[in-house]
C-alpha cells in the first residue's frame, strides 16, 4: 500500500481533538508553559492569515478603482469623440446643400475639456480633453465655439454659402407660420410654443407686429396676455394669442411674430430671433336686415344683403391719371307675406332730384311673387359724371302691382346714404434723410400727405407708393404706424441706394380709392466720404507751414515728432468721390470728448477740395499723443483719419528716414552714444537743447553711419567725441557747440563731400578732426581748443576740403596736415593764438593756403602777428590781402616756428603799395 493512504494517514496523524485531549491520570502531566505556547502560536498565525486576507482585499480594490477610472475615461472619450464627429458631419450635410442650410446636433461636453486649446475654425473641429486633441477634418470652413460649461447642449450649424456657423441654439418654435380662418363678429384662441434647447434659462418676449383697420367695425383686433416667458433649459413655454373680428370684417389680414431670446442671468448673449408670418382670413356672414320692423302690417320687405347702409362711391384716379367711374352694387332681396296675392313689384327712386344713383326713377321688375316668395335685384348705384363731395340721401320703393289691396301702407321701402368723396390726398412736402454714417446704410424718404380736401369723418389716407425712374413702386409707411387720419407723414427707408441723381414719385390714395397728383421727389445720393489725402495730412512745428519730422514706433505704427505749440494741416477732397462741398473739419486730441474745430485756409468751407488746419496749442511733453481727424461733407459722409506723434524725445536710434526734434536737452544718463542715425535721409533738429555724455571713450553724441545726414541747433557736450560721421556721403553739421570731449568735436571718418558750417568746437583734444575725407566744406566757425596741446583743425589722409572763415585759437596746433592730405584749400580763416598755425607734414604745394585771384593778387589768412610784417596790398588789384612786401609769401622763413615745413600764404594787407 501506498504510503499515502488515506486509511494510514489517518490512523498515523491524531486529530487536533486528541491533541487537546488531556492526558489520564496515569500519564505524566502537561507542563504549563508549553499550553501557553501553542495558543500564543495559534493566535500569530490567525493575524497573519488575517493580514494577507486585508492585502489580499486592498490589491484587489486597487485594480478595480483603477479599471472603473480606465472605463469612466474610456466613456469620456468615446462621447468625446461622438460628438465631434457628430458636428463634423453636420457641417458637411449642410455645407453641400448650400447658404440657409441647417441642422440641430446634441453634444455632452466632459468637465474636464480644455476649452482654451478647443477650437472651430478654417476646415477642423478640435476639442481638447485631458490633454489629448479630439479632432475631424470638414470639406469646408468652419466657424463657431462649444458650450461654454460642461454638460449635453444643442448646437445649430448652419451653411452661411461659403462657410459653416456653429454654436449655440437656444429658440425654437414649434411652428413657422400661423393660419387663423373665423368669422366676423367671433373670438379665437391659438398658441404657439417656445422651446429652449440651450443649457441655460433664456428670457423670451413676443414683439408684435399688427396693423387695425380704423373702422372698429372692420378690424380684427389682436391681443397677447403674455409676452415675455422665462424658459428653463431644455423646457417649453406656450404663448396665446386671442383675435377678434368686427361686424363688418372680411378678407385677410397679416402680421408678423417675432420672438427674441436673451439670457436670465444677463450675460452675454444668445440675442436669437424668430419670425412667424400671421394670416388671418375672415369670412363674411350674411346679415339679413329688415328695414320694417312692422312686417305683419305691410305685404313687402326689402332686405338689403349687405351690412352696410351707406354706400361710399369715390371717383378713382388710376397711375396714368385718368378718371372713371366706379359703380357699387347693392342686392335687394324682396319678400311677399304669405298670405298676399302680389303679382309684381316695381322698384324706383324717390328722390329723382338728386342724380347720383344709376336707377334715376327707372322701374326695375322683379317679376311675379307669390305669397312667401322671395326675389333678387341686383342695382348698381354711380356717381354722376362730376360728382360733387357730400353725403346725399335717396329712398327706394317698392310698390306691390295687382295686390288684392294695393294701399300706400303696404309698400316697402329702403333709406341709402351715399358718401361721396372725388378728391385725393395731395403731398404737401417730401423730405429725404440720409443716413450719416459711413457707409451709408439708409436712404429714408418721407411726405407729408393731406386729404383735408375730402369728406371729413368718412375718408382717410389710406395708401403711398413710391416710384422710381423704372417704375418700380414701394409701399410707403404710416410713420404712425397706422393710415387712419387725414393727415398723414408716410416713409419708406431704402436699404440700400446707388450713389448718384435720384428722382421719384410720390402718389397716395384715400380710403375711397381716389389717387392724388404725383409729387416728384429728386435728390443726390452720396455714401462715398470725402478723401483725407495722407500725403498731405500731417503735423507742422512752431507755426502752420513749417513740417516736423514723421518717425515709426516699433509697432509699425507711424508718429510725429514735435515742438510746442503743434499746428495741424489737412488736405481733404471730395471731388473723386461724390463731389459734395466740405462743410466742416474737426479734430480730437487725446481722450478730449469735445473736437477742436479746424478753419479752411481761405476761410470757407465751400468746395470740394480743402485745405484746413487747426493750431493744438502746448502739449505735454516726452508723450506720445493721438489725433482723430473728421471732415465732413454736405451729404453728410465723414472722413476719418488716426495719427500720433511725440512731443520731445531722447536718446534714440533713428533708423528711418525721419527728422527728430527736440523739446528739452537730453542725457545720456546710461553712459553710451545718444543718437545713433543709420537711415539715410534722416535729419537730428536739436532745437537749441543740449546733447550731454559721461565722457566714456567710445561714445558720441551722434553717431551717423548713413548718407544724406543732417544734424543741426545742438550743443554737445562730454563724450570721447561730440559728433562722429563713419563712411557717409553729403553729411550736415550746421550751428553746432561741440565742447569738452576727450577727443574730438566733429569727427568725420571716411566720409565724402560733407559740408560743415557753423561750428563752436571749445575745450576739446581736437576741433574738427577729418581721417579718409574728400571733399566738402568747413565754413564760418570757431575753434577755441584752450587744453594742453589741442589742434583745432586736424587733417589726415583728406583731400579737396575747402576751409573758409573759420577763428581758431590752439595750444598745440591751429591746422594740422599729414604728409598724405593733399589738395586742402584755406583761406579767410583767422588764425590766433600761440600755437603753431601751420603744420604741413605733406608735400610742398600739396596743400593750399591762399587762393590766387587773378593778377598777382592773394586771398589769404588773417594771421595772429601778421602786423609785424610788411605786406602790401595792390592798388592795380586791391583785394585787402598782401601781395608784395618783403616777407610775402608768409612761410617758414618768415613765421619760423608759428610756420612749420611747407607751403606759403598770403596775408591781410598792413599798407598799401601805391
Amino acid at each position: 500500500m501506498s504510503n499515502y493512504d488515506n486509511g494510514q494517514q489517518r490512523a498515523a496523524v491524531p486529530s487536533l481533538r486528541q491533541m487537546r485531549r488531556p492526558r489520564s491520570s496515569g500519564s505524566a502531566p502537561l507542563i504549563g508553559g508549553a499550553a501557553a505556547c501553542v495558543k500564543g502560536q495559534g493566535a500569530v498565525e490567525f493575524v497573519a492569515i488575517l493580514g494577507m486576507m486585508l492585502l489580499i482585499v486592498l490589491v484587489v480594490l486597487t485594480i478595480s478603482n483603477q479599471r472603473l477610472i480606465d472605463l469612466s475615461t474610456q466613456k469620456i472619450m468615446v462621447e468625446s469623440r461622438s460628438s465631434v464627429k457628430n458636428l463634423a458631419d453636420a457641417a458637411n450635410h449642410v455645407y453641400s446643400q448650400g447658404i440657409g442650410a441647417k441642422k440641430y446636433v446634441f453634444i455632452r461636453l466632459p468637465v474636464d475639456a480644455n476649452l482654451s486649446k478647443s477650437f472651430i475654425a478654417n476646415r477642423t473641429i478640435i476639442l481638447n480633453v485631458r490633454g489629448t486633441d479630439i479632432s475631424a477634418l470638414t470639406d469646408g470652413n468652419v466657424t463657431g465655439n462649444f458650450p461654454s460649461s460642461a454638460g449635453g447642449s444643442w448646437l445649430k450649424v448652419e451653411s452661411m454659402g461659403s462657410y459653416v456657423q456653429i454654436g449655440n441654439y437656444y429658440l425654437e418654435l414649434d411652428s413657422g407660420s400661423l393660419y387663423v380662418n373665423m368669422a366676423n363678429t367671433t373670438n379665437k384662441t391659438v398658441t404657439i410654443r417656445a422651446l429652449n434647447w440651450g443649457n441655460r434659462s433664456i428670457n423670451v418676449t413676443l414683439y408684435p407686429t399688427w396693423t387695425d383697420s380704423p373702422d372698429a367695425s372692420r378690424r380684427v383686433n389682436l391681443t397677447v396676455p403674455t409676452l415675455t416667458a422665462e424658459i428653463l433649459e431644455a423646457s417649453s413655454e406656450t404663448f396665446t394669442l386671442q383675435f377678434n373680428s368686427g361686424n363688418r370684417t372680411g378678407g385677410i389680414y397679416t402680421g408678423l411674430l417675432t420672438f427674441v431670446a436673451n439670457f436670465t442671468d444677463g450675460g452675454a448673449g444668445p440675442y436669437e430671433t424668430a419670425d412667424v408670418p400671421v394670416t388671418v382670413e375672415v369670412s363674411i356672414q350674411p346679415v339679413y336686415r329688415n328695414i320694417r320692423e312692422d312686417i305683419n302690417q305691410s305685404t313687402l320687405v326689402i332686405v338689403l344683403l349687405s351690412n352696410a347702409t351707406t354706400v361710399s362711391i369715390g371717383k378713382n384716379l388710376s397711375l396714368g391719371g385718368g378718371p372713371f367711374n366706379n359703380p357699387y352694387n347693392i342686392t335687394l332681396f324682396v319678400c311677399a307675406r304669405p298670405d298676399s296675392d302680389v303679382s309684381d313689384v316695381h322698384i324706383y327712386s324717390l328722390n329723382q332730384s338728386v342724380s347720383i344713383f344709376g336707377i334715376f326713377g327707372l322701374e326695375y321688375y322683379t317679376g311675379t311673387i307669390t305669397p312667401s316668395q322671395c326675389k333678387f335685384r341686383n342695382i348698381n348705384l354711380t356717381s354722376n359724371a362730376t360728382p360733387v363731395t357730400g353725403i346725399f340721401n335717396e329712398t327706394i320703393i317698392a310698390i306691390p302691382v295687382n295686390a288684392s289691396t294695393p294701399l300706400a301702407a303696404n309698400n316697402a321701402t329702403l333709406l341709402i346714404g351715399a358718401a361721396i368723396d372725388a378728391t385725393g390726398p395731395a403731398v404737401l412736402a417730401g423730405n429725404v434723410s440720409l443716413s450719416p454714417a459711413y457707409p451709408r446704410t439708409s436712404v429714408n424718404i418721407s411726405a407729408n400727405i393731406s386729404d383735408t380736401g375730402g369728406l371729413s369723418g368718412q375718408v382717410w389716407i389710406n395708401t403711398c407708393i413710391l416710384q422710381n425712374a423704372s417704375v418700380r413702386n414701394y409701399s410707403m409707411g404710416a410713420s404712425d404706424g397706422a393710415y387712419d387720419t387725414q393727415l398723414e407723414v408716410a416713409s419708406y427707408n431704402f436699404t440700400s441706394i446707388s450713389d448718384g441723381n435720384v428722382s421719384l414719385n410720390i402718389t397716395c390714395n384715400d380710403s375711397f380709392n381716389n389717387w392724388g397728383t404725383n409729387y416728384t421727389l429728386n435728390f443726390t445720393v452720396d455714401s462715398i466720404p470725402p478723401q483725407l489725402l495722407s500725403t498731405n495730412f500731417g503735423a507742422y512745428c512752431g507755426s502752420y507751414g513749417n513740417p516736423c519730422g514723421t518717425g515709426v514706433f516699433p509697432n509699425g505704427t507711424r508718429f510725429f515728432y514735435l515742438s510746442n505749440p503743434v499746428w495741424l494741416n489737412a488736405t481733404v477732397n471730395d471731388s473723386a468721390t461724390g463731389g459734395a462741398n466740405i462743410t466742416a473739419c474737426d479734430v480730437y486730441v487725446d481722450t478730449d470728448v469735445t473736437p477742436l474745430s479746424m478753419v479752411a485756409s481761405d476761410g470757407t468751407f465751400d468746395s470740394s477740395f480743402e485745405y484746413a488746419n487747426v493750431s493744438l496749442g502746448s502739449l505735454a511733453a516726452n508723450s506720445t499723443h493721438n489725433l482723430t481727424v473728421n471732415c465732413t461733407d454736405r451729404h453728410g459722409n465723414i472722413a476719418t483719419n488716426y495719427t500720433q506723434f511725440v512731443v520731445n524725445t531722447s536718446c534714440q536710434n533713428i533708423d528711418t528716414a525721419v527728422t527728430v526734434t527736440l523739446q528739452s536737452d537730453v542725457h545720456a544718463s546710461g553712459g553710451g552714444t545718444c543718437f545713433n542715425i543709420t537711415a539715410s535721409g534722416a535729419n537730428l533738429n536739436c532745437n537749441n537743447y543740449a546733447i550731454s555724455g559721461l565722457s566714456n571713450a567710445g561714445t558720441y553724441g551722434v553717431y551717423v553711419n548713413a548718407s544724406n545726414v543732417g544734424v543741426g541747433n545742438c550743443t554737445v557736450t562730454s563724450f570721447d567725441s561730440g559728433i562722429l560721421y563713419n563712411r557717409t556721403l553729403y553729411g550736415r553739421i550746421e550751428n553746432v557747440t561741440t565742447n569738452s570731449h576727450t577727443n574730438a568735436g566733429v569727427y568725420l571718418l571716411s566720409t565724402n563731400l560733407s559740408n560743415i558750417s557753423g561750428i563752436s568746437a571749445s575745450s576739446n583734444a581736437i576741433g574738427a578732426y577729418l581721417v579718409n575725407v574728400t571733399g566738402g566744406n568747413i565754413t564760418s566757425g570757431t575753434m577755441y581748443e584752450n587744453a594742453a596741446g589741442a589742434t583745432a583743425l586736424l587733417f589726415s589722409q583728406t583731400s579737396s576740403v575747402k576751409v573758409t572763415r573759420v577763428y581758431m585759437n590752439a595750444t598745440g596746433f591751429h591746422i594740422r596736415l599729414d604728409y598724405s592730405s593733399t589738395n586742402n584749400t584755406f583761406f579767410y580763416n583767422n588764425i590766433t593764438g600761440s600755437g603753431v598755425w601751420v603744420n604741413n607734414t605733406g608735400t610742398a604745394n600739396d596743400n593750399y593756403f591762399n587762393t590766387s585771384l587773378g593778377s598777382g593778387a592773394g586771398a589769404g589768412n588773417y594771421y595772429w602777428n601778421v602786423t609785424l610784417y610788411d605786406a602790401n596790398d595792390s592798388i592795380s588789384s586791391p583785394d585787402g590781402f598782401a601781395d608784395k612786401g618783403t616777407q610775402y609769401p608768409f612761410n617758414w622763413t618768415y613765421l619760423g616756428s608759428l610756420w612749420n615745413v611747407s607751403g606759403n600764404d598770403s596775408g591781410p594787407a598792413t599798407s598799401r603799395q601805391s
